[in-house]
């Protein structure tokens, strides 16, 4: 049940590149998620098996935090680990119950992504996209405001 990610995950088309442009763009990237048996270690091993934990500053597991998505909780965490406000941070999620609407709620800016399922209709999230790329785009634009 907590097997490594790799060789069995294959990253979304495009997350390499967006967690080196939140690097190069001096942002900071931390990793929420809802997990049963992965830990933040856990987390952290696959990102260095997957080659990307040089983009991510901290992993947060629900299984660490004790709550899970959408919890007020989480996001908490989350904040606490960037070391920002929350109107500074931005909440990138695929979502809309679990990671849209409470990020919302406590002042962070979202983006929906929608890669493997069709974009929504509507949205709570300041931004919806299809696209890694068009997620780094906006986070880089938006941290120049």
């Amino acid at each position: 049940m907590c097997l490594p990610a790799h060789p069995l995950v294959r990253l979304l088309p495009g997350a390499a590149e967006l967690l080196l442009a939140v690097r190069r763009a001096g942002l900071r990237s931390v990793v929420l998620s809802n997990a049963y048996w992965r830990s933040n270690a856990a987390y952290q091993h696959d990102f260095q098996d997957l080659g990307v934990d040089r983009g991510v500053d901290a992993y947060l597991s629900s299984l660490d935090v004790g709550y899970r998505k959408p919890h007020p909780a989480m996001f908490q965490a989350g904040l606490q680990a960037a070391g920002v406000a929350a109107e500074r941070c931005a909440m990138v999620g695929n979502s809309e119950d679990k990671d849209i609407r409470p990020a919302h709620a406590l002042g962070i800016r979202t983006i929906r992504v929608a890669i493997e399922e069709p974009v929504p209709a509507s949205s709570q999230a300041d931004a919806v996209t299809d696209s890694l790329p068009e997620v780094a785009h906006l986070l880089t634009s938006w941290s120049v405001r």
